[in-house]
């Protein structure tokens, strides 16, 4: 995805949810950089989620 989005000058959150992979509140909650580097509060996104 990283280099779909370098490749359209997109964003990551842009190609995710253009695929249809999240929705805009699941891209902004799980890219949020705050909890991209909190290990813990992203096992508690993840886990949280219904797959």
């Amino acid at each position: 995805m990283a280099s779909e989005a370098y490749e359209k000058n997109l964003t990551v959150k842009e190609v995710a949810v253009e695929k249809g992979l999240l929705n805009e509140a699941e891209a902004a909650e799980l890219l949020n950089p705050e909890n991209l580097t909190d290990a813990v509060k992203m096992y508690h996104l993840l886990n949280s989620r219904t797959l």
